[in-house]
């Protein structure tokens, strides 16, 4: 509003001014004189020069208010055009790329049935960072984390290296694109191109036990790191979970199930330093896996 009135002000100026000075002339010149007579100063080419000189001034100054007071809100919506641009592009790619991991909501295996999702969560305030003087430090962090492990997956677990410098489609634009959204956390912008696609949500065939709850769950989630004999779970980042039943956990916890609750919960609390993640499961999920793992003897 403030900007309107002064390019306002600036437009009228000039035409004020003149109007005024085609008005006094207009009152000043008699009959029986000339223009040049009455107000020669006025008519003479210095004067007028002078005058317009004045206008222009006084027009550009207004106009540099009126830009000045302007740009930060220009500046500001186009950074959210940009963002919102970057977003539905980054949506596009992670609809195509990861939702088959990481599910509509970015909660992967946290999300919909038992074993329907392995991918890990990345709806997590861990990612969601707002870039702000006071966060710029944890912004960067975790940009740099998401980028790099978008670029070249994560060696011996499922995530592939999506980068074009490991034979992947997404080069640098397209990574930050998906950066963009899952540090948004705008989720509902995956869900509308999910539907507009016409992308069903998978499902997971049932299960009739406690221990083939836990089997899939094990699968699907423990097996992006340790491997299980006669499962899809190869992965090789961590030890095999064969014979997980007949030996101690982390090796400083006797097997119960009770501890494989805890260990799972929050390894760190059960031993310090461990690379184990801790797993935020529902209680009936948990129990479910202890379940199984009891199975491996």
């Amino acid at each position: 509003m403030l900007t309107f009135v002064i390019v306002a002000v600036a437009l009228l100026f000039p035409v004020l001014v003149l109007l005024d000075t085609w008005r006094r002339r207009r009152n000043e010149v008699p009959e029986t004189g000339s223009e040049q007579e009455v107000d020669a100063p006025l008519t003479q080419g210095n004067a007028r020069k002078l005058l317009f000189g004045v206008v222009l001034v006084v027009e550009t100054f207004l106009l540099l208010i009126a830009y000045a007071v302007n740009e930060p809100g220009r500046q500001e919506a186009a950074a959210a055009q940009q963002h919102e641009f970057l977003v539905e592009r980054g949506a596009h790619s992670y609809v195509s790329l990861c939702m088959s991991c990481h599910g509509l909501e970015g909660r992967g295996f946290l999300e919909g049935e038992a074993g329907v999702y392995i991918g890990r969560p990345l709806n997590t305030g861990k990612f969601q960072i707002e870039d702000t003087p006071d966060t710029s430090d944890d912004f960067k962090e975790a940009h740099e984390f998401i980028y790099k492990t978008v670029q070249n997956g994560r060696a011996n677990t499922p995530m592939p290296a999506w980068g074009v410098e490991n034979g992947g489609p997404l080069n640098y634009e397209m990574i930050n694109e998906v950066v963009a959204l899952i540090m948004s956390g705008e989720w509902e912008a995956v869900r509308h191109i999910a539907e507009e696609e016409h992308l069903a949500t998978p499902t997971a065939q049932p299960v009739e036990s406690e221990e083939e709850l836990g089997k899939v769950l094990t699968v699907s989630i423990c097996g992006a790191c340790h491997a299980i004999s006669g499962t899809d779970a190869d992965a090789t980042a961590a030890p095999s979970l064969d014979g997980a039943a007949s030996r101690d956990i982390a090796g400083v916890l006797p097997f119960n199930r009770d501890n494989v609750v805890r260990w799972v919960q929050n390894p760190a609390a059960v031993k310090e330093g461990t690379q184990m993640p801790p797993y935020p499961l529902s209680e009936d999920r948990l129990r479910a896996i202890a379940a199984y793992l009891e199975t491996l003897k």
